[in-house]
């Protein structure tokens, strides 16, 4: 369970907009996976009667106490100045927006938390990749309390993907784009290579002719393609160097310019390009010396 607010550290380095600020259950860093890189978790002692307690994440600790231990250093709200609350762990930084870098951040029990007036979110993970289904999870909240009600239910993924609609949009547009642009390559490149066949017609049957071997002419055609597919990966990864920052906002944990990613691009067009000339290259190599003679 959490409780989402806004507020400021008193008595540590002013930040801006805020350090957002969550009001959660003990079972919160289990339950969405947040490890504690220092100290503990909350308990169930961390009730209203105990001394008052919070965790804060890496990046609060980096901005109020810079290399500084902060397990058992106190802070206190501008709202509530007087009460003082001692860091007993440190938890992982997490992002909850993937556009924007983690938020320095700090959690309180649910039990010292007061009166809850504002909306609660209820986290639950089952078992396995068995979904909690709506009805089900009601009677649940409706046997805690019947004054409770749910409002909205969403799966983790279903919430992911509410987020990022933009960005997996331009994805699928720019994967049928792309395999748009590789098919017309190939149909261009076909129709390339046949038109270069049919005005060597009459070469390639002197050679043939003369005795060259069909193999090495195959060879041969593949590697004028070959050098057509090298010009154009070349002048294309300079294009894409040059325009990546352009997509680096829609990016999440992978480089504009990751490596991995124009070496496969290049793979799939070298490949593509080298079939795409395989067929006229073949055909030539085929042709009947004496046909062509005859027809020159």
């Amino acid at each position: 369970m959490s409780e989402s607010r806004r507020g400021a550290m008193a008595g540590a380095t002013p930040i801006p907009g805020g350090v957002l600020a969550n009001v959660v259950s003990p079972e919160f860093f289990r339950t969405f996976t947040i490890p504690l890189v220092k100290g503990r978790a909350f308990t169930e002692r961390d009730g209203a009667a105990a001394p008052r307690v919070g965790v804060i994440n890496e990046r609060m600790a980096r901005i109020a106490f810079g290399d500084s231990d902060p397990i058992g250093r106190s802070f206190n709200f501008r709202a509530t100045p007087k009460e003082q609350i001692e860091i007993v762990g440190v938890a992982r930084d997490v992002r909850h927006n993937p556009r924007e870098t983690a938020s320095p951040a700090v959690y309180t029990p649910l039990g010292q938390g007061g009166e809850i007036k504002d909306l609660m979110t209820v986290a639950v993970r089952a078992a396995g990749d068995r979904v909690v289904s709506a009805e089900s999870f009601r009677t649940e909240i409706q046997g805690v309390s019947p004054d409770l009600v749910v409002t909205r239910q969403r799966t983790f993924g279903e919430q992911v993907r509410a987020l990022l609609v933009r960005e997996r949009t331009l994805a699928l547009l720019s994967a049928w784009f792309g395999l748009l642009a590789v098919v017309l390559a190939c149909v261009g490149l076909y129709g390339v290579m046949s038109h270069q066949v049919t005005q060597r017609q009459q070469e390639i049957g002197i050679r043939l002719a003369l005795g060259a071997d069909t193999s090495t002419l195959l060879v041969a055609m593949l590697r004028e393609t070959a050098m057509v597919a090298a010009i154009g990966i070349a002048i294309g990864t300079a294009a894409a160097l040059g325009l990546s920052k352009l997509i680096s906002d829609l990016l999440f944990d992978v480089p504009a310019r990751d490596p991995l990613t124009f070496a496969a691009a290049a793979g799939v067009l070298a490949i593509t390009t080298l079939l795409a000339g395989y067929l006229p290259a073949r055909r030539a190599s085929r042709v009947d010396p004496t046909t062509v003679l005859r027809s020159s």
